[in-house]
């Protein structure tokens, strides 16, 4: 049967869904990975949802992962017929010594009796479709084990941040006491010899149940349980003749005082030998990473190149005229002019709202947040913090009122389909912070990668209106700092990206 065969009843596929499908289908024996780049709202999750149905067919196990939980949300509500696996932390607890599956499991070892979280675990492993979020494959046991065949991989571009802050090491002075002579690469594996046997130490001695320990014995076994694969595989890394790690002394605020420390911070400069956690070489059959922003030097970084891949790539099937991208240049928002730009474009989104009525959403960072709110005030303007993003996000959607979105970190996972959503504003080309040491290191040896990450954080915030052919979205770039970057890196951005530009005087 032809893979077309399993699209649902009573869907009619888009062009670029057909030919993607077909694509895959007539070359999925000769090749192991298949790299899908299409504009956002190509509808890549129906062509995931498609091919696991096709897989299914003959007797194959398809996961589905996706970066963050309100992505998953997004497929369990349009795919209800394939199980969701998430975090154990996203389960209550039935024992009444903890709050969540993870807090009793990180301090056990083991599950509760009647454990929520094992059982939806059980409930995934003996199907042959599930939903996972990346955090959930990666450390998810028998999931893991079970789903070789197919893995599909959407947003894949955030794979490498994610598993640079899984394999991140943070080595806090005033808390580890780390000898102030640590500096070589080689000090850092002798502590982390010495770190990794006292950890052994810890967990070996938690044999005793959970009720009977101590919030402080609960607290420090999970702590160590935590740390020590983390530990164990960045020594590992660490051993090997390539550099893999970038070693850096930093001083960074910690806790609520905000006053400096000293660190050592172990970043991984390539991924290359840290993805067989995600599919172990030899074990996952089949890989599909889809994403609108992942580049043929994401896919070196993260060591598929090794594979037989396929890349398959798509323009936009949506006309240019139904989503304009306007650059209106009001200010420079570097860091060092924010304080003159922000009532300036403040000013301009007032009047944007003015003239095009219905709901907008307008980028920020948090770094931002306070200082527009002092010129944007008002019920029709929705501020969230880092812990009530998605109830505002809802709370957005339900509205009937012609209200503002200000959402931080909201360039992906953010569907605004539909004629309630015809603008949005992007107030700052986002480049990846100098402070990071790994960031500085990539502008000297690999400008490319620093240049690729700030074309994605564009190109996908973009993406958040103006989801179909038929649908209609503007969207207004205000920062003046986008016009030398796009100047120097015209040449990175998609070719469906700049057909859409209209360019401002300032």
């Amino acid at each position: 049967m032809s893979i077309l065969d399993f699209v649902p009843a009573g869907i009619t596929l888009r062009n670029t869904q057909k030919k993607s499908l077909l694509d895959i289908e007539k070359n999925w024996e000769e090749y192991d990975a298949f790299v899908l780049e299409a504009p956002p709202a190509a509808g890549k999750s129906l062509i995931a949802y498609i091919v696991s149905r096709w897989r299914q067919a003959v007797d194959q196990q398809t996961a589905i992962l996706t970066p963050r939980t309100m992505l998953q949300d997004q497929y369990q509500g349009d795919l209800p017929d394939i199980p969701s696996l998430k975090g154990k932390s996203r389960y209550d607890c039935r024992s009444k010594y903890a709050n969540h599956c993870g807090e009793f499991y990180d301090a056990t070892g083991y599950y509760c009796k009647g454990c929520k979280y094992k059982e939806t675990v059980v409930k995934v492993a003996e199907g042959d479709r599930a939903i996972l979020n990346f955090h959930s494959h990666l450390f998810g046991g028998m999931t893991h084990d079970m789903y070789k065949d197919v893995l599909i991989i959407d947003e894949a571009h955030n794979l490498i941040p994610m598993l640079s802050d899984v394999y991140t090491l943070q080595i806090w002075q005033h808390k580890e006491d780390y000898p102030f002579e640590t500096h070589t690469k080689d000090d850092v594996i002798i502590w982390l010899e010495s770190e990794i046997n006292k950890l052994q130490e810890v967990i070996a001695d938690s044999r005793q149940e959970y009720a009977s320990m101590s919030a402080r014995q609960r607290k420090l076994v999970a702590d160590a349980r935590r740390k020590y694969g983390r530990y164990k595989m960045i020594k590992e890394g660490l051993v090997l003749p390539q550099e893999l790690f970038h070693i850096a002394k930093v001083s960074k605020s910690y806790g609520r005082s905000r006053k400096k420390h000293a660190c050592i911070e172990v970043k991984p400069i390539s991924l290359k030998t840290v993805p067989h956690q995600m599919w172990p070489d030899g074990d996952v059959k089949k890989l599909i990473f889809m994403s609108a922003t992942i580049y043929n030097k994401d896919i070196d970084r993260l060591g598929i190149t090794r594979k037989r891949v396929k890349y398959i790539r798509h323009g936009s099937e949506i006309p240019a005229d139904n989503r304009p991208l306007r650059i209106d240049p009001v200010g420079s928002m570097s860091f060092t002019h924010t304080n003159t730009s922000v009532p300036k474009l403040a000013k301009r989104i007032k009047e944007i709202a003015a003239e095009h009525g219905g709901k907008g959403l307008v980028h920020i960072t948090y770094g931002l947040r306070y200082q527009f709110k002092k010129y944007l005030t008002g019920k029709q303007f929705l501020w969230h913090t880092e812990e009530n993003k998605d109830e505002v996000y809802q709370q957005f959607l339900d509205s009937k009122e012609d209200v503002i979105l200000m959402g931080c970190g909201m360039s992906e996972g953010i569907d605004l389909a539909g004629p309630d959503y015809q603008w949005q504003v992007m107030t700052k080309i986002v480049f990846p912070s100098l402070a990071d040491p790994l960031n500085k290191h990539f502008t000297q040896t690999d400008p490319l990668v620093y240049n690729l990450d700030t074309v994605r954080n564009v190109v996908q915030s973009a993406g958040r209106i103006c989801r179909s052919p038929t649908d209609y979205g503007v969207t207004y770039i205000l920062d003046e700092n986008f016009i030398n970057f796009y100047k120097r890196c015209s040449h990175l951005f998609p070719k469906y990206f700049s057909d859409a530009l209209q360019w401002r005087s300032k």
